[in-house]
């Protein structure tokens, strides 16, 4: 979805420079040393502000040198308020389910890009992150910092000692594997092509110990105007923020009527505003199902009459004849496509 995002704001909530520098645990003189070093004042640290991408990259090279675990010490340090009224929306909300939707549906009020999306799974639902650092030193450490966050806040407002059950990474394991087995608890794999949690059904049914219906009204306005302040093209399009809904709904029917109300606005409406953008809400429903494919099929566990239940079909057959309108070919020779030479078959 980074078609959406092109000449994106290169801002970033300083929000993530503080959680950074609490993970150091610095001393007055040590922490000013340290900002001026990236170019960086406490004048720039605003809670509620926003410093130069670049300016937060140096940040983290510098807490790297530091110290090589900071993704994992940074994660899971930072004091509950960090990250202001997003994360208080988030943790407002009534169940793990509810925050995890909240956190996807506003989370570029951090990065102005989007970072973090839904994939239904047989067992519940992955949380994806698409790491705003790709190819850099800091990808690995940074989106395991983004992830174990996350993990840290669900745990905390479930009142569960663990939330999510896997975690996946897409860099290999390296000297920080240790801390983060002893931070995480759960299931991890590395070089697993992607960065993601896993949300079982029974954990997403979790109910918030600080659910506030009336403090979440008010946190969502807030958030709301904070996102108009940025600038037009670092906010989603209608298109990519259908595609999320319609990616969370599934495997439930994901009706226009449904896809609407998540988004606050009236079909008719959202119609329109996808007819702005040249596209349609079929459109998004068939790009929004292609993507998910194009993952499951390189999931090798998973079957393909369970894929086409997952994407919302009530029979393979019917799975199989969108594809193919897709792509072009069949979800069976797509995923042979993908194996190498030596993998065996496994349809």
């Amino acid at each position: 979805m980074g078609e959406d995002h092109e000449g994106a704001s290169h801002l970033v909530a300083a929000a993530v420079a503080q959680a950074l520098l609490t993970g150091l645990d610095l001393d007055a003189e040590e922490r000013s040393a340290l900002l001026a070093e990236c170019g960086l004042s406490e004048d720039d640290l605003d809670p509620d502000g926003w410093i130069e991408q670049e300016a937060e990259e140096r940040l983290w090279q510098a807490c790297l040198g530091r110290d090589p675990d900071i993704g994992v010490h940074a994660a899971m340090c930072w004091p509950r308020g960090t990250f202001r009224a997003l994360e208080l929306l988030v943790r407002a909300q009534d169940d793990v389910r509810s925050a995890l939707r909240t956190l996807v549906r506003h989370h570029w009020l951090l990065h102005g890009v989007e970072t973090f999306h839904l994939e239904p799974d047989e067992r519940g639902r992955w949380l994806l992150y698409a790491n705003p650092h790709p190819g850099s030193p800091i990808e690995g450490p940074s989106s395991i910092f983004a992830l174990l966050s996350v993990d840290k806040t669900m745990r905390e407002l479930a009142a569960v000692e663990r939330a999510a059950s896997v975690l996946e990474l897409a860099h290999p394991a390296d000297r920080s594997a240790p801390a983060l087995h002893e931070a995480f608890g759960g299931e991890i794999h590395f070089e697993a092509g992607r960065d993601a949690l896993l949300f079982d059904e029974v954990t997403l049914a979790r109910r918030s110990r600080s659910a506030d219906p009336v403090l979440a009204d008010v946190l969502r306005a807030v958030v709301v105007r904070a996102l108009e302040e940025l600038s037009v093209e670092a906010a989603p399009s209608t298109a990519a923020r259908v595609r999320a809904a319609i990616t969370d709904i599934l495997p439930d029917d994901p009706l226009l009527e449904i896809v609407a109300q998540r988004l606050g606005t009236s079909e008719r409406t959202l119609q329109a505003r996808l007819a702005e953008e040249e596209t349609t809400f079929r459109d998004e429903l068939d790009r929004a199902r292609e993507k998910l494919a194009r993952g499951y099929l390189r999931r090798e566990e998973l079957t393909l009459p369970g894929i086409a239940l997952l994407l919302g079909y009530s029979d393979a057959s019917v799975f199989h004849r969108a594809f193919r309108r897709w792509t072009g070919t069949t979800p069976a020779r797509y995923r042979r496509s993908l194996r190498g030479p030596d993998r065996p078959r496994a349809d």
